[in-house]
């Protein structure tokens, strides 16, 4: 039997600041760059369709192991029934347009989250009854059924609130780089894992709803999932090096994701242009006499420095996708790990699968649990801090604080 668990407290970061190493500034104020001018080009026209928040939600939720056919999350869409991974990943695209909405409303706030996961997991036959609520049980990653061999236990339920509190402050800040506070908001929001599920895709939205009030983007949704999905094993573990105190490798995977998603909607963007033009073409030839000779002398649209057509894989992780000036290098193609492909053409996500075990049920491989480890209502109270408290049924929690130095 199980008579006392180990958890993590992440550090307080309200007020914290953190100097990133001269490549990595130099890296991201490069992808800044990228994102802005990218957004001032195209945001407005990819807002109209919703793909990029629906590419994002899918990626998303795939990088949870929910995964779906194009019909069924069509289906889902349009309320016809769909098996539940199809049902989520419509819920999560919901879900992060809620937050993002929200930031125009009133920036990031406890009730903007609390809302968006709400949306995310209100169909959810075993979650759905304490959606938009912070959880009231200890969780666990890893380990199966048990916390014993579990690969991170977060903060104790009765902590959950006072260390949302202290990432919202580090939210309504505006002295940090907005890449950067990003990146480390998400993995801030991971570590403290408030909610029973959900918090992969709703912790991932955050890096949006960030970047929206801080002006990077306007109308561009960017989809970061559907960089992070090619390399989960990556993307995991540098979560867990930020728990260890390793900042700038989050950092790094955060910008560099942003990056590789930047280039792939000019990718999306040229191809739309070109089956657009196909379809003008196409629909003069049956305007009258001439059509054919029209159609065979349209010219086309100038494709520019950009992507050539070959392959499937997705764009290097780093760096290989831009210039010294955060452009993109004319006719090159990065490729990423294990022939994945990124959000490529006007798809739902277009992703891979990644390597990385199946869970059972969770936000992570290798499990998810969720439980009243103190025997009562309400979950674990305080005392574990002190290494026990009196009363109660089931295993105490020990506690220790985790994280970096500001």
């Amino acid at each position: 039997m199980v008579r006392s668990v180990r958890c993590s407290l992440p550090p307080r970061i309200a007020h914290r600041t953190w100097t990133a190493p001269p490549t990595t500034a130099d890296f991201v104020s490069r992808v800044t760059e990228r994102l802005t001018g990218l957004d001032r080009r195209l945001g407005d026209r990819t807002a109209t369709f919703d793909l990029l928040a629906r590419t994002e939600a899918v990626s998303s939720s795939r990088i949870e192991d929910e995964h779906a056919t194009l019909d069924d999350y069509a289906r889902a869409l349009v309320g016809i029934r769909a098996n539940g991974s199809a049902t989520a990943m419509v819920g999560a695209t919901a879900a992060l347009r809620a937050m993002i909405d929200d930031v125009g409303r009133g920036g990031i706030t406890e009730r903007s989250v609390l809302d968006a996961h709400a949306v995310l997991m209100r169909d959810d036959p075993v979650d759905g009854p304490v959606a938009g609520r912070w959880r009231q049980v200890q969780n666990w990653i890893g380990g199966g059924a048990s916390p014993r061999d579990a690969a991170y236990v977060p903060p104790p339920a009765d902590d959950v609130a006072e260390a949302m509190d202290d990432l919202f402050a580090f939210l309504s800040r505006d002295d940090l780089d907005p890449i950067v506070q990003a990146a480390i908001a998400h993995a801030q929001f991971e570590s403290v894992h408030p909610f029973t599920d959900g918090n992969g895709r709703i912790g991932r939205a955050l890096v949006n709803a960030v970047l929206r009030r801080r002006g990077l983007t306007s109308s561009l949704v960017v989809p970061v999932a559907a960089a992070l999905v090619a390399d989960r094993a990556g993307y995991f573990a540098e979560l867990v090096r930020y728990r260890d105190g390793h900042v700038d490798g989050v950092v790094t995977l955060v910008a560099a994701a942003i990056g590789t998603v930047c280039d792939e909607v000019e990718y999306a963007a040229l191809r739309l242009d070109e089956i657009e033009h196909d379809r003008a073409a196409v629909h003069s030839t049956s305007c009258g006499p001439g059509g054919d000779a029209r159609l065979r002398g349209a010219p086309r649209p100038a494709r520019g420095p950009g992507p050539d057509r070959g392959g499937d894989q997705c764009r290097a992780a780093a760096g290989p996708a831009l210039d010294g000036r955060g452009d993109r290098r004319p006719g090159r193609r990065g490729r990423a790990a294990a022939g994945h492909r990124a959000a490529t053409g006007p798809c739902m996500g277009g992703v891979g699968r990644a390597g990385g075990a199946r869970r059972a049920r969770g936000t992570h491989p290798g499990g998810r649990g969720a439980v009243d480890l103190g025997g009562r209502a309400g979950g674990l109270g305080g005392g574990c801090r002190g290494g026990g408290r009196s009363g109660g049924a089931g295993p105490v929690l020990h506690a220790e604080r985790i994280g970096w130095a500001g």
